[in-house]
């Protein structure tokens, strides 16, 4: 068993919503979210859009190698 680090972002449509079905999906997919940073709110970097994103960071357990990992995040 390993630890990885995900990170979750987005800043379309229900965000709060999204982001926890999100961690949701990787507790039932990858394995078992063991620490998880606050939700932050931010500006887009790099490009320019109205929508704020909310961000948050993932501490996970799992079995899964980063390929099959990377599989059932994308």
């Amino acid at each position: 068993m390993g630890r990885i680090v995900l990170l979750l972002g987005g800043n379309l449509g229900d965000r709060a919503a999204l982001m926890a079905q999100a961690e949701a999906e990787v507790a039932r997919t990858v394995g078992r979210v063991v620490r998880a940073s606050a939700v932050y709110e931010s500006e887009a970097w790099g490009f320019d859009t109205p929508d704020r994103f909310l961000n948050r960071v993932l501490v996970v357990e799992t079995d899964l190698t980063p390929i099959e990992t990377l599989d059932r995040t994308q």
